[in-house]
């Protein structure tokens, strides 16, 4: 037993050292190590938008619903832990199941690989690995319970459901005095920060990826897409944003997205029903 423990922490160290040597990693070497870390094998659109959340400051990724998006940043997490021992990776997300989610997420990625071995501590929100710690955070509302953290490499889940307040104010501002990282990925909600970071704003690497990808990925099968199509309406706007990761201007929605915005908030249950 003693033997095999000690297997295991080397053969962690040998998948830590890739790790560390990742950056500017060719994209075909990055799926290797990948499938060889996680026993996972990427999709085209998952390499290219880890490839670049590894080698560029500021990523937004535009991603249609259920195509593998938080697993592509679950790892996103894990491997920048890694490569800079000593780092904060804060992971925000809207609300507090969203945050859970993508953590438990994270955490069984890292339960089931060799770099198991380099985790000192997990708790149901924080993980340190490599002296690095990995944190999930619900926003809420406001953003106060957050407010003051600083980051390395900030990672905004579901960020299109982020208000751009609490973005500005609140999250921005953890990584000023580190000049680190930013990570923006959601399917598409409004005309918010999200959409600018996407559109407008050149300091962004963006990413586009809709249900076409994942046929051709054969993750979705053309089939369930025909469904949906019928089911929701092909130009409906459900189909639209949730498939197509469109987003939807103001003059084709029933309400303006700042209305909607205004509208969205956290409030405490009276009780059950």
């Amino acid at each position: 037993m003693k033997h095999a423990t000690s297997t295991i922490e080397q053969t962690g160290k040998i998948y830590t050292h890739s790790i560390l040597k990742m950056k500017k990693k060719k994209p075909l070497s990055l799926r290797k190590v990948i499938k060889e870390l996680f026993n996972i094998t990427l999709y085209n659109y998952q390499q290219d938008f880890l490839y670049d959340c590894i080698n560029n400051q500021r990523i937004v990724g535009v991603f249609c619903r259920q195509t593998g998006k938080s697993m592509t940043i679950a790892m996103v997490a894990v491997i920048e832990a890694i490569k800079n021992p000593g780092s904060h990776i804060v992971i925000v997300a809207p609300t507090d199941r969203q945050a859970g989610e993508l953590f438990k997420k994270i955490a069984d990625f890292v339960k089931d690989s060799p770099v198991s071995s380099e985790v000192s501590s997990v708790t149901m929100r924080q993980m340190v690995i490599k002296n690095s710690r990995i944190s999930a955070f619900p926003c809420g509302d406001s953003g106060d319970t957050i407010r003051g953290m600083t980051a390395n490499v900030l990672i905004m889940e579901e960020a299109a459901y982020i208000k751009d307040s609490i973005v500005n104010q609140v999250l921005m501002p953890m990584v000023a005095a580190t000049q680190g990282k930013v990570i923006k990925i959601s399917t598409p909600f409004s005309m918010n920060h999200f959409y600018n970071s996407f559109q407008s704003d050149d300091a962004y690497k963006s990413h586009h990826y809709t249900w076409q990808h994942a046929v051709d990925a054969k993750h979705f099968t053309m089939d369930f897409i025909d469904e949906q199509k019928n089911q929701l309406g092909e130009h409906s706007i459900e189909f639209r944003t949730e498939y197509c990761a469109e987003f939807i201007p103001d003059e084709d929605a029933f309400f303006s997205w700042e209305l909607i915005d205004k509208c969205i908030g956290d409030y405490e249950m009276l009780g059950e029903i």
